[in-house]
């Protein structure tokens, strides 16, 4: 379990430097909270991190956790900010963020 600490704490970390983000932020309904969630399971979802994995580690339920990877793809059209912040959090985490760079 200790690998999967670690993984989402990498990248729990990038997504907390790059988006400017309230202390409730898993919780708020803000717009930049919601991208910022939904990028969050979009690259735990990833490098590998299973959705019951995803649900322990953020505190999310299965339906939250289902309906941010689900938007993910169309969010991410619609929203500019959370294409460019999807981006630097990439760059940051490594080449494709698959699980050899983490």
């Amino acid at each position: 379990m200790r690998i999967v600490d670690e993984i989402y704490k990498k990248v729990y970390d990038a997504v907390v430097e790059e988006i400017e983000l309230p202390d409730n932020w898993m919780r708020s309904k803000m717009e930049d909270c919601v991208d910022a969630r939904s990028i969050l399971i979009h690259y735990l979802s990833k490098i590998g991190l299973s959705r019951t994995q995803i649900e322990v580690k953020t505190g999310l339920s299965k339906t939250a956790v289902r309906q941010h990877a689900n938007s993910y793809a169309s969010r991410i059209k619609t929203r500019r900010m959370m294409l460019s912040w999807d981006t630097h959090i990439g760059r940051n985490l490594g080449a494709g963020a698959d699980k050899a760079a983490v």
